[in-house]
C-alpha cells in the first residue's frame, strides 16, 4: 500500500489578493478593489489541497524561507489535510509572495519568487517518490532550479510506477522553452486555453488539445467559463462548465486539476474526470480564496452527477 495517492511538487507562497476590480490597473492611474486578504497560494499547493479535499491522500513538496511566512504556510497546509512533512526550507532566501488582482471574469498575478525558485530534484528523493501513486508538478516557469531537472525526475517517477501530470502556468518570456520536449514524459497535461494556444499556435481549443495529445498521453485544456476539452488516444471530449455567479477566479484552474485527478486516481472514465474537473472549477469561482475555495468530493460529485 502506497502512503500517498498524489505527491505535488512545486510552488507555495504568500498570496495577497485584491478582489472585484472593475478593470486591470493602468500605469499612472489608480483603481479600487472591493476587498483584500492574505492567504496561502501557489498553483501546485492549490492542486495538492484540491486533491486532499477530493478525498485523496495528498502530500506536498515545496520550498519556503526560514521566516514567519514559511512557518505560516507549513501550518496552513497541514490544516487543509495535506502532508507537509517533506517541505524544504531555504535558510538564505525569503518565502515567495504573489499579488493577485481579480476582476469578476479573470485575474492577473505578480510574483516575487523567493524560495520558490530554489527547489531542486534533490528535495524529492526516490524513497518519497516510491510512497506515491501519482506525481503532479505545476508552476513550471517559476521553478528555475527544478525545471532543467524535470525530465530526469519524470523518468524516475515512471520507473518507480507513478503516473505524472504537469501544469506549466504562463511563460512571461514567450519562449515556452523545454515544454514540448518534456511532454512525451507526461501522462496528463493541464494547460489553459491561452497556454495551449501559445504552445501550438492553434486558435481553437479543440485543435490545440488534439495537437498537444500527439506529444503527451492526455491533454486537458481548461477553457474558463466555457468548460474544458480533453483529448486522449485520439478521442476528443468537450464539456461545459457548470453555471454559477463568479466571486473570485483565483485558483479555479488548480481546483479543476484537483477535481480531475480526484476522479482519475479513483480509476473513473475520462469523461467523468472531465465532469469532476469542471464541477470543482465551477464551485471554486463562487468562493473567495484559492486553496480555501477547493470543494469536497461530495460537493463535486453532487454537481457533476446531477
Amino acid at each position: 500500500m502506497k502512503s500517498y495517492d498524489i505527491l505535488s511538487v512545486g510552488d507555495i507562497n504568500i498570496e495577497i489578493t485584491l478582489t472585484n476590480l472593475k478593470s486591470m490597473p493602468v500605469l499612472g492611474q489608480e483603481i479600487l478593489a472591493e476587498d483584500v486578504y492574505r492567504t496561502m497560494g501557489g498553483s501546485t499547493v492549490n492542486t495538492a489541497v484540491g486533491a486532499a479535499r477530493m478525498g485523496l491522500r495528498s502530500a506536498f513538496v515545496g520550498k519556503v524561507g526560514m521566516d514567519a511566512d514559511g512557518a505560516y504556510l507549513t501550518e496552513t497546509l497541514k490544516g487543509f489535510g495535506v502532508d507537509a512533512s517533506h517541505m524544504a526550507v531555504d535558510e538564505h532566501t525569503p518565502t515567495g509572495v504573489t499579488i493577485s488582482l481579480a476582476t469578476q471574469g479573470d485575474r492577473a498575478m505578480v510574483t516575487c519568487l523567493g524560495a520558490i525558485g530554489t527547489l531542486t530534484a534533490e528535495d524529492i528523493p526516490d524513497e518519497l517518490l516510491k510512497s506515491a501513486r501519482h506525481l503532479h508538478v505545476a508552476g513550471y516557469f517559476l521553478q528555475t532550479a527544478l525545471r532543467p531537472m524535470l525530465p530526469e525526475l519524470f523518468e524516475r517517477a515512471h520507473a518507480l510506477g507513478l503516473t505524472v501530470s504537469l501544469d506549466t502556468g504562463w511563460d512571461d518570456s514567450g519562449a515556452w522553452a523545454g515544454v514540448r520536449e518534456l511532454l512525451p514524459k507526461v501522462d496528463i497535461f493541464f494547460p489553459n486555453e491561452s497556454e495551449a494556444a501559445a504552445l501550438t499556435g492553434c486558435a481553437a481549443v479543440t485543435d490545440a488539445a488534439r495537437e498537444l495529445a500527439t506529444l503527451c498521453r492526455t491533454a486537458v485544456v481548461k477553457h474558463g467559463k466555457h468548460g474544458a476539452v480533453v483529448c486522449t488516444d485520439g478521442v476528443l471530449l468537450e464539456r461545459p462548465a457548470y453555471p454559477g455567479e463568479p466571486v473570485d477566479t483565483t485558483g479555479a484552474g488548480d481546483a479543476f486539476n484537483g477535481g480531475y485527478l480526484g476522479a482519475y486516481l479513483r480509476g473513473l472514465p475520462t469523461e467523468t474526470c472531465l465532469r469532476y474537473g469542471n464541477a470543482a472549477g465551477s464551485i471554486s469561482v463562487t468562493r473567495r480564496g484559492s486553496a480555501a475555495s477547493c470543494p469536497t468530493f461530495e460537493e463535486v460529485r453532487a454537481l457533476a452527477e446531477r
